[in-house]
């Protein structure tokens, strides 16, 4: 049966986390940083929905191509950005208990982390910054084996019936051409991981939940005070180095959670209430010192894609003015 539904405006950061950025006008004040790369000028705020940031035509949308990349017989093209959408409830529910105290049933606590995996694994920044610079070594790694395969394991080599050794190998550099030269490539990896949740997406994930789980977590509030960006959280390590991500080992989590909540995950030490009670996370919830503040504004100004954004418009000109001397 055809598909009819179309979904073809699709964010690559969901409309519920910019929401808790948004003013009593349900509108976010913003910086494009594209006017300072670009064009050296110092960008002003400017005002927008949440409809309208951080999206992209068909971002998500599964194409023409996809076998390639290990994706067969897709009932809905629009899968994955469906996926996506229930997230809309369950971020704001875990938004709402964070607010009103500071403990979260651990499946809660596990939920977030998923959240926040995806909010870094699903962006523009990720499919720019980390899979395309690497098209040529995924490409040949993947190529290598496969011609390892043809070669060595006759039970591979009878996949393709009917055809020489020869034949197959030069049909399989045929491929490693194409996808060499593929503008395609970044968008259909990253679909690829993402609809399969393989090509270490799930063993990632699986690793981190339990570690973030066990490190001690406190949130800092202000009034409204955060900012954040279109890739939103990162990583301070043990030398001070900031990270679009980094969980090894000495390191400190920031990603503000709404304008007025900032979370911050620390392998510092062990949490012992969760140890001792794995049903529970439990986390303090604090006044954020003003150096914090400004430690996790100025993190916003770091591994973003396109805007910074918050709620206050003066803080928003004032750390634009910032900029000038930067």
């Amino acid at each position: 049966m055809e598909q009819r539904e179309i979904i073809k405006v699709q964010h690559f950061l969901p409309q519920c986390y910019l929401q808790g950025f948004a003013g009593d006008n349900g509108k976010l004040q913003t910086l494009n940083l594209e006017l300072l790369l670009e064009h050296g000028k110092i960008p002003y705020p400017r005002e927008f929905t949440p409809a309208q940031l951080c999206y992209e035509d068909d971002f998500y949308t599964l194409g023409e191509g996809m076998e390639t990349f290990n994706v067969k017989d897709v009932a809905d093209k629009y899968t994955i950005e469906k996926r996506f959408h229930a997230y809309e409830n369950k971020y704001r529910d875990l938004i709402s208990k964070i607010e009103k105290g500071g403990v979260l049933q651990s499946d809660d606590a596990a939920f977030l982390i998923r959240i926040i995996f995806d909010l870094k694994f699903r962006n523009k920044y990720f499919r720019d910054k980390f899979i395309a610079p690497r098209q040529a070594e995924v490409v040949n790694e993947a190529s290598d084996e496969i011609r390892e395969l043809i070669v060595n394991d006759p039970d591979y080599l009878s996949k393709y019936e009917g055809a020489t050794e020869a034949e197959i190998l030069t049909l399989s550099d045929d491929i490693r051409k194409k996808l060499l030269n593929d503008p395609d490539f970044k968008k259909n990896a990253h679909l690829s991981a993402l609809y399969r949740q393989e090509d270490g997406y799930a063993d990632a994930l699986n690793m981190l939940t339990p570690k973030l789980l066990h490190c001690q977590w406190v949130v800092l509030k202000s009034d409204h005070q955060f900012v954040s960006n279109d890739n939103p959280g990162c990583s301070m390590d043990k030398n001070s180095l900031i990270h679009n991500s980094y969980f090894e080992r000495d390191f400190m989590f920031f990603i503000p959670l709404t304008s007025s909540f900032c979370l911050t995950i620390s392998d510092a030490g062990i949490d012992m209430d969760h140890y001792n009670d794995p049903r529970y996370k439990r986390f303090p919830v604090v006044k954020a010192p003003q150096s914090m503040i400004d430690s996790s504004n100025n993190f916003a100004f770091r591994h973003f894609n396109k805007f910074v954004y918050g709620r206050d418009k003066n803080l928003l000109s004032q750390l634009a003015k910032t900029l000038q001397t930067a």
